[in-house]
């Protein structure tokens, strides 16, 4: 995955103008594509362990400071 990045990001930086687009528009594609390959193969694991929880994550915004944690 890191030397597809650095592969892409060299890409980006050497394209100019149409090409850099096309190339952005693929990338964004793969990258949603993989995402919903995850998504999948998550949701077949969950299926395989009812049982099994999902993790719990507490978010909360401190309204004094503006901070959220």
């Amino acid at each position: 995955m890191r030397l597809t990045a650095k592969r892409l990001e060299d890409a980006a930086l050497s394209y100019r103008g149409e090409d850099r687009v096309q190339l952005l528009r693929r990338w964004l594609v793969m990258l949603r594509e993989t995402q919903r390959a995850a998504a999948v193969e998550k949701e077949a694991k969950r299926a395989a362990h009812p049982d099994q929880h999902l993790p719990v994550l507490d978010l909360y915004m401190d309204y004094e400071t503006g901070a959220s944690r």
